[in-house]
């Protein structure tokens, strides 16, 4: 397994449904945290905030033959 790290942007305005998008990931924990900080500099919409989101990536399984 390996884990990676997922930034989030979060959208939230009023009564509207949040969003949630994923802007970068990356398999160190320094640079997210890097380009959070980049990102809360750099943003001017009060609606939007930044996320870690940490996560223990692990392949899926691919099935070659058929499975009754």
């Amino acid at each position: 397994t390996q884990m990676i790290y997922l930034i989030v942007r979060k959208w939230e305005y009023k009564d509207c449904k949040i969003d949630y998008n994923v802007v970068k990931s990356t398999d160190s924990l320094k640079k997210a945290n890097q380009f959070l900080s980049a990102l809360n500099l750099l943003e001017q919409l009060e609606e939007n905030t930044y996320h870690i989101v940490q996560h223990d990536f692990q392949a899926p399984l691919i099935l070659k033959d058929e499975v009754a």
